[in-house]
């Protein structure tokens, strides 16, 4: 920009302002314009589609009215009457076929059904009146046609599938009241698109049969296709059953391809995203825009479902016409714009150009400044102290001539100054630059200093740390020893009170049993009297042997007077002898008695001493050994816990110790820091030094320029 005029500068900027907001005029008024456009087009296409939506539910109205009409007659419920009647006499029956050439269903229902002929005549009567529809008949629970506007078929049975047939009739007699319209399809019989409906026939408030009908489409798609989308004439229109994927009306298809599409599977790309934005995305209404594949065009769609009903209503047009009218404002627009945009740069341009015609009489004067020519311009004299921008410029431009023109006396003065400044600060800068190197030296023999007491100093933390560790540990294997200690003190305690108390134990059991051995003895004392007793009993039998003798004597001077006494007495005698004999075994066995008690005795006495001494006094001095265990245990937990606290309180030393060498490295850290804080500020005085040496030889370079500036000046 600097080397282009103010003239063509203002030009290029209110150009380019101009045009930038001319486009953002014609941006905003083609968007309103589009946006009003876009309105209006979603409101006609969606109003075309509501009026389509009427047609087709006004269309599908009438119809189910002239069916439920031709189903109230009476001769409708009579004739199905008829039919159950003869079902209910022949439960088996089995109706002759409808095609039968002897005798048919129809002859049958001529000889058993006394409505029938005439129920025939209404149907065929009613289907005469009707336009576009492709039959209409009278059907009972088994579908079996009982009266039809096409004579050829009466008989037939429409749903011979049980399934589709109890769908039918579940379908009639849970809505009793309504018309089931089975929607637009394919008939069986023509191949043609006909609208499907049943109505209930109804006795007594229950259903007993229905009227069946079929409308051909044709109507339907006249009237769909009757007229166009208001202002556009590329577009076309289409009805599909989103369920079951049929096409009923397509005004694109042209009447050769109607076979291929009409009544088919939709297989156009257009209707089958409709389909899938109905079913998937549940959005029964809406708008988008489509890429037509095979032209390229962009189309705007539009889609309604018809409520209560499987048939969507779809209008495509071509984008490109719908918007042309957008397009047409948009070139108007541009010309108008263009137009615009070159009065307005004709007008600036002739209006700069007036306006900066003196400012290139002041040009020239500031070119003379340019060219050091010092003296006044009288051709800016005019404009000197006027009050527009131009008279600003001159007065100002007269001011800087006037001004440096005391500028150049001031700098003669100045750079005079300046030389003799720059010669002392030269001088001053090398006696400052020598001492700093010094400083430098010195502080550099300091850093390495305070660097070696860094490195002993983290020798000694380390050295303190491993102490600190070792106390510790030495800490640790203490308390362990001092709870192994209590733990030795508690079972040695344990251990003599359980002695002394076996000991107090033992000594009275000691003393029972002793009781208890010296009682047994004294029993077996009394076994000495047995011996007494025996030696009265061998008293008793000498004094027997006596008598025995005597009595023998007596009886051998007896005689025969006295045999008998001396068998009493031989008796006696042997009784005495046996009795003797008795009573020395008894005295012998006594005597070993005797002498067993006395070992026995003896015995007891040992054991008792041995109890009284031995075990006793070995309790007793268990017992002292747990006592004197117990006390030792003490003894060494007491040096444990002097250990302990001895441990502690070097342990509290050597934390101690560890904090003031912690203290005197982070000191000697700091020292440290602050001597390479000095160095790096030598460093920088050493820089400003030489700085101030460069300064002050740039300043004698400056004091000769400017003498040589004044000399131009001044020639």
């Amino acid at each position: 920009m600097k080397n282009f005029k103010m003239k063509t500068v203002i030009i290029s900027i209110v150009a380019v302002s101009t045009a930038i907001g001319i486009f953002l005029l014609c941006s905003l008024a083609l968007f309103n314009s589009n946006r009003i456009l876009r309105d209006k087009i979603n409101e006609n296409m969606s109003t075309y589609l509501d009026s389509q939506a009427n047609s087709v539910e006004e269309f599908v109205k009438t119809a189910e009215n002239k069916l439920v009409l031709y189903s109230k007659n009476p001769i409708v419920t009579d004739v199905i009457l008829d039919d159950a009647a003869d079902m209910a006499k022949n439960p088996n029956r089995e109706l002759p076929l409808f095609t039968d050439e002897t005798y048919n269903t129809t002859a049958y229902y001529i000889d058993n059904y006394p409505h029938y002929e005439a129920a025939q005549a209404y149907t065929l009567d009613y289907y005469g009146g009707l336009d576009n529809w492709e039959g209409l008949y009278i059907g009972n629970f088994e579908t079996r046609i009982l009266a039809y506007s096409v004579p050829p078929v009466i008989g037939k049975v429409l749903r011979p599938d049980e399934d589709r047939r109890d769908q039918l009739i579940n379908q009639l007699k849970d809505h009793p009241d309504e018309v089931y319209n089975a929607g637009i399809i394919v008939s069986p019989g023509t191949g043609l698109l006909c609208l499907s409906m049943y109505s209930p026939v109804k006795k007594d408030g229950q259903v007993i049969g229905y009227v069946g009908a079929g409308v051909f489409h044709y109507d339907l798609e006249n009237l769909l296709t009757g007229f166009k989308l208001e202002g556009v004439e590329d577009s076309n229109f289409y009805m599909i059953n989103t369920e079951t994927g049929i096409t009923y009306t397509d005004t694109e298809v042209t009447e050769e391809d109607q076979d291929q599409y009409i009544a088919q599977e939709i297989t156009k790309p257009l209707l089958l995203e409709v389909k899938r934005r109905v079913n998937e995305l549940n959005e029964p209404e809406g708008q988008f825009e489509y890429r037509n594949p095979e032209t390229g065009k962009k189309e705007i769609v539009s889609y309604e479902k018809i409520p209560g009903r499987d048939w969507t209503l779809v209008i495509a047009a071509d984008k490109g016409e719908l918007y042309a009218a957008s397009r047409s404002n948009m070139v108007t627009l541009i010309i108008l714009g263009s137009i615009s945009f070159i009065l307005i740069l004709i007008l600036v341009g002739f209006a700069v150009t007036i306006s900066t015609k003196p400012l290139d009489k002041i040009t020239g004067s500031i070119k003379k400044l340019g060219k050091l020519n010092l003296t006044e311009d009288s051709s800016i004299r005019p404009y000197v102290g006027g009050g527009s921008e131009v008279g600003m410029i001159a007065s100002e431009v007269n001011s800087l001539s006037e001004t440096f023109r005391g500028i150049m006396g001031t700098l003669s003065n100045c750079a005079d100054s300046l030389a003799k400044s720059t010669v002392e600060m030269n001088d001053t800068s090398l006696i400052l630059h020598d001492n700093i190197e010094d400083n430098a030296a010195t502080t550099e023999q300091l850093s390495a200093s305070i660097a070696n007491t860094n490195a002993a100093i983290d020798m000694v933390c380390q050295e303190m740390n491993r102490m600190y560790e070792m106390v510790q540990n030495i800490a640790e294997k203490v308390k362990t020893g001092s709870d192994t200690s209590d733990i030795m003190i508690k079972a040695s305690g344990e251990m003599s009170a359980k002695s002394d108390k076996k000991l107090q134990s033992s000594i009275q059991k000691i003393e029972s049993t002793k009781k208890n051995i010296e009682e047994a003895i004294e029993a077996l004392s009394t076994l000495s009297k047995i011996d007494e007793m025996a030696s009265k009993i061998l008293d008793i039998t000498r004094q027997t042997n006596l008598l025995s003798l005597n009595a023998s004597i007596e009886a051998a001077r007896a005689g025969e007077m006295g045999r008998g006494f001396a068998v009493v007495a031989d008796e006696i005698k042997t009784l005495a002898d046996d009795s003797s004999n008795t009573a020395t075994q008894i005295q012998n066995i006594c005597i070993v008695s005797n002498k067993s008690i006395e070992s026995v005795k003896e015995c007891f006495k040992d054991i008792i001493d041995f109890m009284e001494n031995d075990v006793t006094d070995h309790f007793q001095e268990f017992s002292e050994m747990a006592r004197s265990y117990g006390e030792n245990v003490k003894n060494i937990q007491e040096a444990i816990n002097s250990i302990e606290q001895t441990s502690n309180e070097f342990n509290t030393s050597m934390v101690k110790i560890k904090e003031q060498v912690d203290y005197v490295s982070e000191a000697s850290n700091d020292n440290e820091r602050g001597v390479e804080d000095i160095i790096h500020k030598n460093e920088l005085t050493t820089d400003i030094a030489d700085k101030i040496l460069k300064v002050a030889e740039e300043n004698s370079a400056n004091a000769q320029e400017i003498n040589d500036i004044i000399e131009k000046f001044n020639r």
